[in-house]
């Protein structure tokens, strides 16, 4: 599904959707998505973004569903998302997300939340 959705490319409210349930404000989700605030804002609702913002707007959307999985609140997901974690160098989950190897660290991390092992 979620090839599919690049390959169409993913529009603003798709984006508006993630930024509130992520509870950011635009110059945060673009560091995460490490693109310029203004490249966020000045697209209209309908609009669509380039396939490549597209993949990583999809990739943070599917890493903040399986956070959402794992800690069943998204208040309890954002407060552990933006608090330094042991498990990365006392860095927030937060401020790694922006690249890949940094959401699969992440991901990892909420695996084992999920399964039980202190992280």
């Amino acid at each position: 599904m979620y090839y599919y959705m690049t390959q169409m490319r993913v529009s603003k409210s798709y984006l508006e959707k993630l930024k509130d349930m992520a509870n950011l404000d635009y110059e945060k989700l673009a560091t995460a998505l490490a693109v310029t605030g203004a490249t966020l804002i000045k697209k209209k609702k309908q609009e669509k973004f380039n396939a490549s913002l597209s993949e990583r707007i999809l990739a943070m959307a599917a890493l903040y569903d399986y956070g959402f999985k794992v800690f069943g609140d998204n208040e309890k997901l954002n407060r552990w998302v933006a608090a330094p974690n042991r498990a990365l160098g006392g860095k927030a989950p937060f401020d790694i997300i922006h690249s890949h190897f940094g959401g699969e660290e992440v991901k990892n991390i909420l695996g084992r939340i999920e399964y039980g092992v202190y992280s």
